[in-house]
């Protein structure tokens, strides 16, 4: 099938995967800039893990690749119904039932809602990734369409900001770092380093006073003779400024 113009569908799908990955792994320092910013942390503790890294390509991948096979389904329906046969009738359709899932997707992340794969479309700035990388691919290279991407960029970019900041502020599973009564919530991984923080598991509250400690627990205990160190679903954690770092 001849698909957006002069673009074969093949040819579509593999740049759109290609090109969503690598704009998925930019958007990404964005998001975890957003996930900081929530803790009132700033984006120079951006870490960019490999665990992140992969999973930043699986889920991009399995995206990208549940949205063709939507429109290899779709195209092939369309094709036993005669009168929805033509290229505006088919280019409309394919264009109303993805976005209408696109947007559905959207909805369900910005709910909060737990969803089937709802970490693949919604843990990372996937979304964001797909819409830019797919306007990227099919608009053609002028004047007025160079505008419309930088704008689109943009967004994405502000989109990808929210995500991180909503996840860390809807975020209710902890590592708790407990020592002398004093629980401490890891908020995040700083160069095989933890930045931990004071929190009152009662009040669900951190305290504005960040460290970065050894994320080896070897070495903890040997600081910290008494210390413990558990997941625990604390429920969503609130955290206020001032920081300091020690």
């Amino acid at each position: 099938m001849t698909f957006f113009k002069d673009m074969s569908f093949k040819s579509f799908s593999l740049r759109w995967v290609i090109s969503s990955i690598i704009l998925a792994c930019v958007l990404s320092l964005f998001y975890f800039r957003g996930f900081l910013e929530y803790y009132n942390l700033s984006s120079m503790f951006i870490d960019f893990p490999t665990e992140d890294i992969k999973l930043i390509f699986i889920y991009t991948l399995i995206a990208t690749l549940i949205f063709i096979a939507f429109a290899v389904i779709l195209k092939l329906i369309l094709e036993y119904i005669p009168s929805l046969k033509g290229k505006k009738k088919t280019s409309l359709i394919f264009s109303l039932v993805l976005g209408l899932i696109y947007i559905s997707l959207m909805l369900l992340n910005e709910l909060n809602i737990n969803y089937p794969l709802r970490n693949v479309f919604g843990l990372y700035p996937v979304l964001p990734a797909l819409l830019m990388s797919f306007l990227l691919i099919i608009m053609k290279k002028t004047l007025q369409s160079f505008s419309i991407i930088i704008l689109a960029m943009l967004i994405s970019i502000t989109w990808a900001n929210h995500i991180g900041e909503f996840n860390a502020s809807h975020k209710e599973n902890y590592l708790i770092l407990k020592d002398n009564k004093q629980d401490y919530a890891v908020l995040s991984n700083y160069n095989d380093r933890f930045i931990i923080a004071p929190v009152n598991l009662h009040t669900k509250s951190i305290k504005p006073k960040f460290q970065i400690i050894d994320s080896n627990t070897d070495k903890l205990r040997k600081d910290m003779p008494d210390m413990s160190l558990n997941y625990k679903n604390t429920g969503k954690l609130k955290t206020r400024p001032p920081i300091t770092v020690d």
